[in-house]
């Protein structure tokens, strides 16, 4: 199979006319790219629709919350997950604002970390996007695992649906973690010109199945929970005093599932007219996302069946609700698979997005065996050596779940502040140089800009802080938090890799772009 490299500056001789250079025809996309000192390498197959269903179920929004719905019933109950589904996707917008709007006026794969190289000062750039790339890649990498550990407890939930006294053994699930991640990979690897197909399927899936799920609850529910339950019950169960300690670990749990807003700008070199369909891309994403997430909120809340103790002490109170609302296993069961459909279909994504960041990382010298992980295999359309990395970090993640149930969820912990590290750096580096670009994209915030970047910046704070709390007291071995020293341990791995090897081999992309004649 032929492969190609794509490290280090081509160069395009100016001699060739648009429509030769191998027969292909330099459009303006690959234009676009040259002058941002990239290669065009990668096929353009992805449709706004397939990159929506890429973004749906990377940020998992309504179903996401579905599943974690157990962490948001305990802290807070019913009135914390449908308050919490107005305030975390709306501050979720702020955020998307701010990156659309970079990822217009820059719109390569590798993202973030090329936003930040093109925003900081010439300084501090080449550091800055290596500590802003690895943030980022790590936050993808691991978010591969954490899907599969939630796939897995969901069959084992659907087994205990049919077999309430079957017991699933930790190696048991891991192997079904370690089984859809194969899965999943191959996808990645030899089902690349699928993908924007499977997307764009997913992208009806995602809003069927959410029709689906909140119709029916709502539907076969009888009688509903009273709008008191709804918007005034708040339930505590994790030891904690403090009200508003419990709160704010009830909206984490929304936070969560829209933290992966930066999915479908990792597929700029992918898709046409990159810097106009990236914006709307992501503004459908969350803008979709933020309704569907309320939508479902609201309708599960109303239908928890009369025995309220039950759903309150249920470790799958999605299940629980539409066993009590419409009393049928196979209802439930149904319901379930659709779930289980949109998370599959996330884990392949989020593979794909990391094997992204790895192939554009690499080709600007800032991953490992550079000249490897930039290779683009052409027959099958992808980075191959990056997609198997993707991979197999992910399955190397999962294997912790093995070793320790503590050690897995101390590395997870981690994912959404190392996102929002990622996403703060180029947000900070374009304020602090008055918000001027020296290539504005086609999408602008204009006026409202620096009070969205500012608010931005403050709400990713404020949760990051949380997101480090225990949830649960008393504070023991097993449910300790290890967000906060898991996440200082990568960076400070990371600016140590910085001077062993960083410093001397990341470059960045070329700020003066490729020479393409007709640019």
């Amino acid at each position: 199979m032929e492969e190609k490299s794509s490290i280090g500056p081509a160069v395009v001789a100016d001699s060739q006319s648009d429509s030769e250079k191998g027969g292909d025809v330099l459009n303006n996309d690959a234009l676009q790219l040259a002058s941002l000192g990239h290669v065009e390498e990668l096929e353009r197959n992805f449709g706004l629709l397939a990159l929506v269903g890429l973004g749906f179920v990377c940020s998992g929004s309504w179903f996401g919350v579905t599943l974690s719905l157990v962490a948001g019933v305990m802290s807070g109950g019913p009135a914390v997950l449908v308050y919490g589904a107005l305030v975390i996707p709306a501050f979720s917008l702020l955020i998307v604002l701010s990156l659309a709007e970079m990822g217009s006026a820059y719109p390569t794969t590798a993202g973030p970390l090329e936003w930040t190289y093109r925003l900081a000062p010439r300084k501090w750039a080449l550091f800055l996007s290596w500590m802003t790339g690895w943030a980022n890649l790590i936050s993808w990498l691991v978010g591969s695992a954490a899907n599969v550990a939630v796939m897995a407890n969901q069959m084992v939930f659907l087994a205990n649906l049919y077999n309430p006294s079957y017991e699933a053994k930790t190696w048991q699930i891991w192997l079904i973690m370690e089984g859809c991640l194969i899965m999943n990979g191959l996808l990645n690897a030899f089902g690349t010109r699928l993908l924007p197909k499977i997307d764009t399927v997913q992208f009806y899936w995602f809003i069927g199945s959410f029709i689906i799920v909140a119709v029916t609850t709502v539907a076969a529910a009888n009688p509903h929970q009273p709008a008191k339950f709804v918007f005034g019950t708040f339930y505590n169960a994790t030891g904690w005093t403090n009200p508003f300690v419990v709160f704010m670990n009830g909206l984490i749990v929304t936070a969560g599932n829209f933290v992966a807003l930066d999915a479908s700008c990792h597929l700029a070199e992918e898709m046409s007219s990159p810097s106009r369909t990236i914006p709307k891309a992501m503004l459908m994403t969350v803008g979709i996302g933020c309704i569907t997430d309320f939508i479902v909120s609201i309708c599960l809340m109303f239908s928890v069946g009369q025995d309220k103790d039950a759903f309150f002490e249920s470790a799958a109170p999605y299940l629980t609700i539409v066993l009590s609302s419409t009393g049928s296993k196979a209802a439930a069961a149904c319901i379930s698979t659709t779930l289980l459909v949109n998370n599959f279909i996330s884990t392949t994504s989020v593979i794909q997005v990391g094997s992204r960041i790895i192939w554009s990382f690499a080709r600007d010298g800032g991953f490992i065996f550079p000249t490897f992980f930039a290779k683009v295999n052409t027959a099958l359309a992808c980075p191959l050596p990056a997609v198997v990395m993707s991979w197999a970090i992910g399955a190397l993640v999962a294997i912790l779940y093995l070793a320790s149930s503590t050690a897995f969820n101390a590395l997870l912990s981690c994912l959404v502040i190392m996102a929002y590290v990622a996403y703060a750096i180029p947000i900070t580096c374009l304020l602090l140089r008055g918000r001027v670009y020296d290539r504005p994209g086609t999408f602008k915030l204009g006026k409202w800009g620096w009070a969205i970047n500012i608010v931005s910046l403050i709400f990713m704070a404020f949760l990051a802080i949380f997101f480090c709390f225990p949830v649960y007291r008393p504070v023991v071995k097993e449910n300790m938090n290890y967000a906060a020293p898991t996440t200082v341990g990568f960076l400070a791995v990371t600016l140590i890799l910085w001077f062993v090897t960083g410093k001397r081999n990341y470059r960045g992309s070329s700020l003066e772009g490729i020479h393409v004649h007709g640019l």
